[in-house]
C-alpha cells in the first residue's frame, strides 16, 4: 500500500487513498453467484468493538434482518471472513438495521487478505440511503482475484450525530474461482480422483463442492471400469457449499463411488 489516509477524524486505517464508490458499480453478472459466508464459517472481529449483548458482529451473518451488529465504536471497525474454498468476489449485500439512519455505515472498505496476512485494498463504497430492512446489493466492475479470506471495514459519518454504527445483514457474493465438480473429502478413502473415490468400507461420507439449485446423482461400482448403479436418490445442491452425503452399502466388499450432475 502507498501509505496511510483517514477518512475525516477516523482513525488511520492503512488504506490507499481512494474516491468512495470508484470500484462499484458493475451490473448483475451472468454467471451464477451467492451469498459465501454464513454465521457458521470463520469470522473474527477486526478493529475495537464495543457492543451490546445479542448485536455482536455474528448478527451480521446470521441470515436474520430482524437481528443487527452494533458497535459502539463508529469508526474503522469491521470483520476477516474466511471461506470454505479460494472465491472471487462479484460483490457484496448490506440490510439496513431496525431504526436510526444515522448509524448506517458512511464507508464501506472491502480487503483480500493474503496468506501472510497482508491485505491489499480491492473495493471502496460509500452506501446510499437505505430505508429500514431495506437490503441492496453492490457489484464491482469486475470480479476479484481469488482469495480465501476477505476483510470488510465500516465506518461512520464523522458529521453525523449518531452514537454507534449499525447493519443488519452483510453478504460477500461470489464464486468458487475452481467450480469444477470433484470430490473434496471422502471416508476411509485410499485415493482420490476427480470425480471418483475409492473407498474401503461400507460406511461412506461423500463431501464435494455443490452449485446452487444443481441436481446430482452418486452412483456406485464394484470397479472403476464396471457399470455404475445409482442407488440413491438425487441430492440438491445447496449453494456454493460443501455438501456431504452419509450412506452405507449393501455389501461390505470394496466400492467405488462417482458424483455426476444430473438434470431437475
Amino acid at each position: 500500500m502507498d501509505g496511510p489516509v483517514s477518512i475525516g477524524n477516523a482513525p488511520d486505517i492503512g488504506a490507499v487513498e481512494m474516491t468512495w464508490g470508484n470500484e462499484f458499480g458493475g451490473s448483475v453478472p451472468t454467471s451464477s453467484i451467492a451469498s459465501i459466508i454464513s454465521q457458521d464459517d470463520p469470522i473474527s472481529h477486526f478493529g475495537a468493538v464495543d457492543s451490546p449483548d445479542g448485536e455482536s458482529f455474528l448478527q451480521a451473518f446470521d441470515g436474520d434482518p430482524n437481528t443487527k451488529y452494533l458497535n459502539f465504536n463508529r469508526f474503522t471497525s469491521g470483520m476477516t471472513v474466511t471461506a470454505f474454498t479460494p472465491i472471487q468476489l462479484y460483490g457484496i449485500a448490506l440490510t439496513a438495521a431496525n431504526d436510526e439512519e444515522l448509524r448506517d455505515p458512511f464507508g464501506v472498505l472491502i480487503f483480500g487478505v493474503n496468506e501472510d496476512s497482508s491485505t491489499d485494498l480491492l473495493a471502496t463504497l460509500a452506501p446510499p440511503s437505505f430505508n429500514r430492512f431495506e437490503r441492496k446489493e453492490f457489484f464491482l466492475n469486475t470480479p476479484t482475484e481469488a482469495y480465501l479470506s476477505f476483510r470488510i471495514i465500516l465506518t461512520d459519518d464523522p458529521a453525523a450525530d449518531a452514537n454507534s454504527l449499525q447493519v443488519a445483514e452483510i453478504e460477500f457474493l461470489g464464486a468458487p474461482a475452481d467450480r469444477s465438480l470433484r470430490i473434496l473429502e471422502s471416508s476411509n478413502s485410499r485415493e482420490l480422483f476427480s470425480t471418483v473415490s475409492e473407498v474401503l468400507t461400507n460406511i461412506t461420507t461423500l463431501t464435494w463442492l455443490s452449485e446452487p439449485d444443481q441436481f446430482y446423482a452418486i452412483e456406485e461400482s464394484n470397479t472403476l471400469n464396471g457399470d455404475w448403479v445409482l442407488p440413491f436418490a438425487r441430492t440438491q445442491g445447496t449453494g456454493f457449499r460443501t455438501t456431504q452425503r452419509t450412506f452405507t452399502t449393501a455389501t461390505e466388499q470394496k466400492k467405488f463411488f462417482r458424483i455426476r450432475e444430473v438434470e431437475d
